[in-house]
Parts: structure tokens; C-alpha cells; sequence
């Protein structure tokens, strides 16, 4: 039976038989227009909070970029709890559609006028709706030719198979705010921990000009020494592996694209056979590398990959090598530090493909600290960190590969 001639879903709550029904969604909720302002009514807080894109984050509500306005001036429907604000118009097509649910009381809040506001007695239900793939496609397919936007007609004629039993669509909305609860947790905790190492790494390394950090641990009073980077662990470059004899099976390649914003290796791997003498480019599990061209220039990640005994470097991929002078995950934090990007700032090629030379990454000067037990023992803080910060992120992207695979089952 084809996806079109279904009428209920794959995976359903014991005791719900019913077929489900195609409905516009103009008909199961309200639509609420947002706030037409000036700059010349923005105002400090306090004043009315308008809800825009940019507090649209995750499928939360975020403070980011909040604008406030003279009340005086608001014509539209405050937020209430359980209402869903939607993307509706905005510079880049990716964004539309893009929507939070009001999840606590916002007085004096109304959205703006590239939003849309969906109030529903069902409104947990409808959320999850909004998440689904046909949603993205019903948006793809009602997106203006030349202007980024969503009508609001188009927005109410869109069309969904839906179950009417009210019972079901609370059990089946219920279900996945929990789940989205859940991940919003797991998020904030993980950002949480991110912004600790942030915090950290600016506290237990000297600031520029300065030679010696703010905090220590106890019992280290020794001086920091500066030193280049290429003379501890010196940046190697990587081998021009073919294309044409990549294999599914083999060698695992690190490439640029395997460097992922996490600052973690993973993703896609292309695999290459074993060859006999890959003494210069082999690289082992907890590798320290760097992305040298492209859009992801300068971005540094530790290769945290136990489920293969070794891996291939591609050209453009930057190992820093373990000469055994530094504590190895101290220098894992070295090349995180606010005073790498810093310099890293000085020595990037601007253009169409950004670059960057292992001889200006191993001309960048850091202090050390000279005793190699507190180089081992600000190491093992951040790599403990690190961990636990991978356990965060790895829940985290199981919950959202949980829930994205629910909704292809329990919706149609």
C-alpha cells in the first residue's frame, strides 16, 4: 500500500483503530498575526518582548538578539502557553517553518510580523506535527518563487492526514513533548558544559600579554615558558589519497569533512586499503587534528574513535605530532585556547577557499608550563570534561534520532 493511501500510522497507542483523515490545517487550529513596528518604537527592556527568529532555537525559546518595543503601540494577540510560533518570512529559506512552543506564561510577549501564531486545544499534537518530514515538504512546496515566505492562505491549506479521536492525539502529543523536554534537557546540560570549559580554559591559561593564568592547581608554582608549537608537537600534513580507489571497506580516511563542529572526528568515512609503509600519515585513536582549507579552516578536533585500530590523514588535514615533550592532552588544549584563534585570525588566506601553511601554525607561540605534571594535570581536567561532554552530546543525538524516527512511524 502506497505512503498515499494510508490512513493510520505504523505505530500507534493500544485501543486506537480509527482510520485518520486528510485535513487543511486551517481547520484543527487559529492563526494569529504578528507586530508590524519601526525602529523608532524599539525601546530598552523593559517594553513589550517581541518574539523573533532569532529566539527561535532548537525548538525552544531563547534569549538571543531580544527586541522590545513601546507597548503603547501593539495591536496583536499576546503569547499564551501551549501557542506554537512559526517562521513564516525571512532571508534565508532555510529558516522558515522553523518554531518553538510557548512552554511558560510570557506577559507582555507577542510575536513579530515574519512569525505566525497557531493556538490549538491539541497544541502538544500539533507541535509534533511541525516536526515532521511532511511539514518540511508542505513548506517546500508553498514557498514563494522569489520572496522567502509562507503565506498565511497557504499556511491553512496545507494538508495532513490527522486521527480526530482527541484522546489519541494527547497521548501521541504527550509522548513527544516528553521526549522534547528530554532532549531539551540533555541540551542545556551539554551547553552548560561547554560554557564551563569555555570559562576554564580562560582561567587556567595565561591571557595574551600575560605569563602566567589566573588559576592554578595547588602545589604548582613553577614559571610557564614560551615556546613555538612546531617545536613540541609540529604540525604533518597529510597524503593525496585517490578518489577513484577509495573501497567501502578498508583504511578509514579522516578528511576535512569528518572535522564536525563538536570539535570531534566522525561523520562519513571514505576507506582506502592497508598499504605497507603508512608511517606518514597513519593516525591513532586520540589524534589531535586541524583543518587546513575550506569553509572549516582552522578547526581543531580530537579523533575519539575506539571501533577502529588506525586511520588514514587526507591532504589538508593537519596532525599535531606527538614528540613526547609536552604532555600530549595538554597540547589537545593548547590549540583550543582563545590565544590559537587569535593568532590563527593573523595567518588565514580570506577568499573562496580559505587555507592555511603548517609552517605559520607551528610558528605560533604559547606558554608552557615547564613541570610536566602540570601540563598532565590541567590536561586530564579538560580531558575529563571532554568526556563527559561527549556522553552529553552522544545521548543528545540519540534522543534526536529517537524522535525523528518515531515521528515517521507515528505520523503518516
Amino acid at each position: 500500500m502506497s505512503k498515499e493511501e494510508k490512513r493510520a500510522p505504523e505505530v500507534r497507542f493500544e485501543g486506537f483503530h480509527d482510520d485518520w483523515k486528510q485535513r487543511k490545517l486551517g481547520e484543527v487550529v487559529t492563526f494569529y498575526s504578528g507586530l508590524t513596528y519601526s525602529p523608532s518604537n524599539i525601546i530598552p527592556e523593559p517594553g513589550t518582548f517581541v518574539l523573533r527568529s532569532s529566539n527561535v532555537k532548537n525548538g525552544e525559546v531563547v534569549n538571543a538578539d531580544d527586541v522590545y518595543v513601546t507597548p503603547n503601540i501593539v495591536n496583536s494577540t499576546n503569547v499564551q502557553v501551549g501557542d506554537i510560533i512559526v517562521v513564516v518570512r525571512n532571508g534565508s529559506r532555510n529558516l522558515i517553518g522553523k518554531h518553538a512552543q510557548i512552554k511558560q506564561p510570557m506577559d507582555n510577549t507577542v510575536i513579530g510580523a515574519f512569525m505566525s501564531g497557531i493556538r490549538s486545544e491539541s497544541s502538544n499534537f500539533i507541535n509534533a506535527l511541525l516536526n515532521t518530514d511532511q511539514f518540511n515538504k508542505e513548506i517546500r512546496k508553498n514557498l514563494g518563487a522569489t520572496i522567502n515566505q509562507i503565506t498565511t492562505g497557504s499556511f491553512k491549506k496545507m494538508k495532513f492526514i490527522l486521527t480526530n479521536n482527541k484522546i489519541e492525539q494527547t497521548k501521541i502529543g504527550l509522548f513527544f513533548k516528553q521526549l522534547d523536554d528530554s532532549i531539551a534537557l540533555h541540551q542545556e546540560k551539554l551547553s552548560k558544559l561547554q560554557s564551563l570549559k569555555k570559562a576554564a580554559l580562560q582561567f587556567l591559561f595565561p591571557k595574551k600579554d600575560e605569563i602566567e593564568p589566573k588559576a592554578r592547581f595547588t602545589n604548582f608554582n613553577d614559571i610557564w615558558k614560551q615556546r613555538k608549537l612546531g617545536d613540541v608537537t609540529p604540525l604533518r600534513g597529510g597524503s593525496a589519497f585517490q578518489s577513484s580507489q577509495f573501497k567501502k571497506t578498508g583504511i578509514p580516511i579522516v578528511r576535512i569533512s569528518n572535522i564536525l563542529s563538536d570539535g570531534f572526528v566522525g561523520g562519513t568515512y571514505a576507506y582506502y586499503q592497508e598499504q605497507k609503509s603508512d608511517e606518514g600519515y597513519v593516525l591513532y585513536d586520540g589524534a589531535i587534528i586541524l583543518a587546513m582549507s575550506g569553509a572549516t579552516t582552522g578547526k581543531v578536533a580530537l579523533l575519539k574513535d575506539r571501533t577502529n585500530k588506525k586511520f588514514y590523514q587526507n591532504q589538508r588535514v593537519g596532525y599535531f605530532t606527538d614528540l613526547g615533550i609536552v604532555d600530549y592532552s595538554f597540547i589537545s588544549i593548547v590549540v583550543q585556547s582563545f590565544l590559537f584563534n587569535v593568532q590563527l585570525k593573523t595567518v588565514l588566506v580570506a577568499g573562496a577557499q580559505p587555507n592555511i601553511s603548517s609552517k605559520e601554525i607551528n610558528d605560533f607561540k604559547f606558554y608552557f608550563p615547564i613541570n610536566k605534571k602540570e601540563q598532565a594535570k590541567i590536561g586530564a581536567f579538560f580531558k575529563k570534561l571532554e568526556t563527559i561532554i561527549l556522553l552529553y552530546q552522544t545521548k543528545l543525538d540519540k534522543l534526536q534520532m529517537l524522535k525523528s524516527a518515531l515521528l515517521q512511524k507515528m505520523f503518516i
